[in-house]
Order: structure tokens, then C-alpha cells, then sequence
């Protein structure tokens, strides 16, 4: 009887996170789904939006180097002791080293203005922009720690809260600030004011958290000896995600990496599941690390998330040219090409962190790195070797390539450390999958009606192996959402 009322609670656990989270997730991206094509409009060039990108990026790139894996170890240790003492040193050791690091790196960007001006926007004209730049990668990194004790304590409608009001405050600012002309400056600065607005409104809820007389040297030393192996792995997550796009820029030029760059903004749709499953995962894998049952669990729920992926890319391939053709004028909608594989992205990056959790779990955090490396590396050779032959789409293809290589090596790893323990049913979907993708791309990308049988046949062959795993959840899902 206890085993029965401890696997409800876990799956109930499990759904509420993933319902919560994922319900911000959709807020949070689906007001960027709406504005995006608005956007688009009111930017007269492509080569602005393109920049705008490219700010991202450096700022996404240095947030990565100056948190330093600290946010990963900070959870990790988090449920190694329930005292609330020990918790708060560790919080505030968290936020002594990123406040550290962060201020160092934000202060070599402002050092080297004019130099990462012609790195990254290829004229030392641009220098406000890394200003901004280095505002925004100090800001974000810190702010990372700050809101992390509200995700640690599974606080979810705060999470929810800040997911719808943090988006709107953000396009509010562009769309003023676009309308006003500044459309060199619209996307960085709002980035950047928004950053601001949410480390206030995470610092005055969690302040009590962070006091620097709780500073406690061995939790440091701990938190680094986790971190810093992890650190290359978040470069390494810069490398997938922007890599491409800055390879685009070099050897295609501003105006196709800024259609590249719609097409991955749309595509981060996807990101409505990821959003659902990060937010509630890493409070799930640790607090249930130590159940007798936990690699069954953790094989479960992988599983059923990898199957949910396959569909919903299925789903996209159909419906992507009819969708950038309604919403983009005529320049953007070649992107339809880069969208599903851009789609498919964050949803094998949800895989990966899966099963590379379990590498986190027993502290093998250098493992996270290696596996991950492989795929980076391969993202860029077939980045030098496809965009010149397929130029977006090439950018796109070399990025799944990568996802999937990374996937596939850590899942050989923790299936020989007997940490996860896929069956049949999950290799048989990926290769169906491909199948139904070769032939909608080779033969029938313009034609909808054969893309859509193929696409619902082969989600009907995929539910078919797990009808009788995913149907209990629907009925649970079902019971949540009435009550």
C-alpha cells in the first residue's frame, strides 16, 4: 500500500510540475509567438534583426562562462542536507562566486569594447551595443542565482506570476522603443531593462536567502568541484544553439542570419514542452534520487517525454511552410525549412539533460561535459560542410545532428552504467520517425495533404507501442484539470 501511494505521489508530483511549468512555459513563449511577426514589420531590414540576434547570443555566451555550472551544483547539493542553515550558506556561496566571475567577465567586455565590436557585429562602430551587452551578461547571470531558491523550494505560481508579467514588460519596451526608430537598440535594451525588473522583483522575494556573513568556504570548494567541470557544458549548449547563426553571419552574410534567426525564433515553440519539463525536473530528479525504484522511474518518464517529442516534431513538418507563409512577408518564409529541425532542438536537449542527470546524480559531472563535446564538435564540422551547400537549412540539419549524437553517446553511457534502461519501443520511434521525416522532405515538403497522412500514420504506429503508458496520464492530466 505505501509503495501504491508513493508512485501516485511521484507521478502527481511529476504531472503538477509539468502542467505548472509548462503552463508558464506557454505564457512566457507564446507572447513571443504572437509579437514575433509584429516585430518582424516594424524592423525595416533584416540586418537589424540579424544584430539584435547577435546580441543575444554574446550575452547568452557570457551569462554561460560567468556562472561558472554553479546553478546545476547549487541544486544538486541543495537536497543533500533539509536545514535551512546549511541551505542559506549555500545560496549565498552560490551568489558569491557568480557575483565574482560575472563582474570580472563584464568588465573585459567593457575593457575590449571596440575589439568584440568587429568580433561580433564586424565594425568597432558598434561599441554601444557591448555596452549593453555587458550590462545584460552581468544582470543575467546574477539573477540566475537569485531567483534559483523560488525553482529549489518549488514555489510554482510565482514561477507562473513571472513568466506572464516578465514577457510583457519586455515586448511592451521593444514595441516602443521600434516604434520611436531605435531599431538598431529596440531588442538589447528591453532584454536588458527586463533583466532588470526580474532580479528586483526574485531579489525582494528571496533576499533572506543571501547573507555574506553565511559565506562558508568548503561549499565553495564543493560547488566548484561540481561547477567547473560543468562550465564547458554550458559553452558548449552556447556552441548548439548560437554557433550557427554567428558561422551564418560570416560566411552568408547579416540579412540570411537574420531569416535564419525567424525561423528559430518560431521554432522555439517547442520549447512549451521544454519549458514544462525544466522547470519542474531538476526538483523531481533530486528529491526522488534516493527511492529504491529511481532508475525505473527516471527510464519511465524518459521514455514517454521522448515519444511526446517525436509526435509533436511530426506534428510541425506539415504545417510549417502554410505557417510562415500566413504569418512573414515573402523574404522570411524560406525560413519553413530551418523550423522543424530548429523545433526538434530544445525537444532532444530535453532528452539529453534525462538521462545526462543521471551523470549528475552520482556528482560525475565531467561525464555531462564529454558527451556533449562530441556533439558540439560535429555541430560544427557539418556547419562548415552544409551551409555553404545548403546554406539555413544546412545551419539547421548540422544542429540536430549534434543534439542527436550527444543523445545517443550519453544514453550508451548510463545504460552501461545501468542508470537508464530504454526498451525496444524508444529506438523503434526514432528510427519510424526518420522514416516519415525523409519522406516528407525528399518527396512531399509542398505538398500538405500526403505530409499530413504520413505525419498522423506514423504518430498513430508510435502511440500504438505506448497506448498503454500514455493513456493512464491522459486520465490523470484529465482529473487535474477538472478539479
Amino acid at each position: 500500500m505505501r509503495l501504491v501511494v508513493k508512485i501516485s505521489s511521484r507521478s502527481k508530483l511529476f504531472i503538477e510540475n509539468f502542467l505548472i511549468y509548462g503552463l508558464g512555459g506557454t505564457i512566457s513563449k507564446i507572447i513571443p509567438f504572437i509579437m514575433l511577426p509584429i516585430v518582424v514589420r516594424l524592423i525595416p531590414d533584416p540586418v537589424y534583426f540579424g544584430i539584435s540576434n547577435m546580441v543575444s547570443i554574446v550575452v547568452s555566451f557570457g551569462s554561460s562562462l560567468a556562472i561558472l555550472g554553479t546553478y546545476d551544483a547549487m541544486f544538486r547539493l541543495f537536497f543533500e542536507k533539509e536545514d535551512d542553515v546549511y541551505r542559506k550558506k549555500l545560496c549565498s556561496s552560490s551568489l558569491f562566486v557568480v557575483l565574482l566571475s560575472s563582474t570580472l567577465i563584464s568588465l573585459i567586455i567593457i575593457m575590449f569594447a571596440k575589439f568584440f565590436a568587429r568580433l561580433f557585429f564586424n565594425s568597432s562602430s558598434y561599441t554601444k551595443l557591448v555596452y549593453i551587452t555587458s550590462a545584460s551578461v552581468f544582470i543575467g547571470s546574477v539573477n540566475v542565482i537569485i531567483t534559483a531558491p523560488t525553482r529549489m523550494m518549488n514555489k510554482r505560481r510565482i514561477f507562473l506570476l513571472s513568466n506572464t508579467i516578465f514577457p510583457i514588460v519586455s515586448y511592451t519596451i521593444t514595441i516602443l522603443l521600434l516604434v520611436s526608430g531605435f531599431y538598431l537598440y529596440a531588442l538589447p535594451i528591453s532584454g536588458l531593462l527586463t533583466s532588470i525588473t526580474s532580479f528586483l522583483f526574485f531579489f525582494s522575494l528571496n533576499y533572506s536567502w543571501f547573507r555574506m556573513n553565511l559565506l562558508e568556504k568548503s561549499l565553495i570548494k564543493e560547488l566548484l568541484k561540481i561547477g567547473l567541470p560543468l562550465t564547458p557544458t554550458f559553452l558548449i549548449y552556447w556552441i548548439f544553439s548560437s554557433s550557427d547563426r554567428v558561422m551564418l553571419s560570416k560566411m552568408l552574410g547579416d540579412a540570411q542570419m537574420g531569416i535564419y534567426s525567424v525561423g528559430a525564433k518560431l521554432a522555439t515553440v517547442s520549447q512549451l514542452v521544454y519549458s514544462g519539463f525544466a522547470g519542474g525536473w531538476q526538483y523531481f530528479a533530486f528529491s526522488t534520487m534516493k527511492d529504491d525504484d529511481y532508475v525505473k522511474l527516471i527510464t519511465k518518464t524518459f521514455e514517454l517525454l521522448g515519444a511526446l517529442s517525436l509526435i509533436s516534431f511530426l506534428l510541425s513538418l506539415p504545417f510549417s511552410k502554410i505557417v510562415f507563409k500566413i504569418l512573414f512577408p515573402p523574404i522570411y518564409q524560406d525560413a519553413f525549412l530551418v523550423f522543424p529541425y530548429l523545433f526538434l532542438g530544445p525537444l532532444l536537449l530535453m532528452l539529453y539533460q534525462i538521462a545526462s542527470n543521471q551523470l549528475l546524480v552520482i556528482k560525475n559531472s565531467f561525464g555531462i561535459t564529454l558527451t556533449l563535446l562530441f556533439g558540439a564538435i560535429l555541430n560544427i564540422f557539418f556547419n562548415f560542410l552544409l551551409i555553404p551547400i545548403l546554406g539555413n537549412e544546412g545551419a539547421a540539419i548540422a544542429t540536430v545532428i549534434g543534439y542527436a549524437f550527444s543523445l545517443a553517446v550519453v544514453i550508451l553511457k548510463v545504460y552501461r552504467l545501468k542508470l537508464l534502461t530504454p526498451s525496444y519501443r524508444f529506438y523503434l520511434s526514432f528510427i519510424l520517425t526518420i522514416i516519415g521525416y525523409l519522406l516528407w522532405r525528399i518527396w512531399f515538403v509542398t505538398d500538405f495533404l500526403i505530409s499530413l497522412s504520413i505525419s498522423a500514420l506514423t504518430i498513430l504506429l508510435i502511440f500504438r507501442l505506448y497506448r498503454k503508458d500514455i493513456l493512464p496520464y491522459f486520465k490523470r492530466f484529465g482529473k487535474l484539470i477538472g478539479t
